[in-house]
């Protein structure tokens, strides 16, 4: 939460509020009129190019200022970019539930857990390596290019398994 709020870019969705009401907690993020993108493509299947193209450049941008700050998303997917119909269907990157800090600032991101979706995750994430850096999510963000213009992730499976197993 405290990760999202900070981030200040008409691309990122920032949290607004959180709090904890007896044991159940709450978050707070404002309304985005549209859809996500994973909708859009359930809807179309695939871009065109152009279209593709200017999606990422736009994700690209905000993701810049999400690292510059430091954060790492690690589960940048087309269900977690939404489409802002009041801005023109402009892309807005959210859900930042594993999103970790550190990065940029002389300490990578340490993960000993499998996190993310892993059609959609770079190889030392899958890996669970020691370190993982913005290159992460700029590989996702690569893989979401790939299914725009193609229609499908570029690994597919029956299981988490058979599609980490590709990468």
């Amino acid at each position: 939460v405290e990760l999202s709020a900070r981030l200040q870019h008409p691309g990122v969705v920032g949290a607004l509020d959180a709090g904890a009401m007896g044991r159940h907690r709450y978050l707070v993020l404002p309304l985005v009129p549209g859809e996500s993108l994973a909708d859009r493509l359930r809807r179309e299947s695939r871009l065109p190019p152009a279209d593709a193209a200017r999606l990422v450049i736009e994700i690209a941008k905000a993701l810049a200022t999400v690292h510059q700050a430091g954060v790492i998303h690690r589960d940048l997917k087309p269900d977690n970019i939404l489409l802002d119909s009041a801005r023109g269907g402009a892309p807005r990157i959210t859900d930042f539930g594993i999103a970790r800090e550190g990065f940029g600032r002389g300490s990578l991101t340490q993960s000993s857990a499998f996190l993310g979706t892993p059609a959609y995750m770079a190889p030392e994430q899958i890996q669970a390596a020691s370190q993982v850096d913005g290159k992460a999510d700029v590989y996702s963000l690569a893989s979401v290019l790939y299914e725009c213009i193609c229609g499908t992730p570029p690994f597919t499976g029956l299981t988490t398994f058979e599609v980490a197993d590709q990468v």
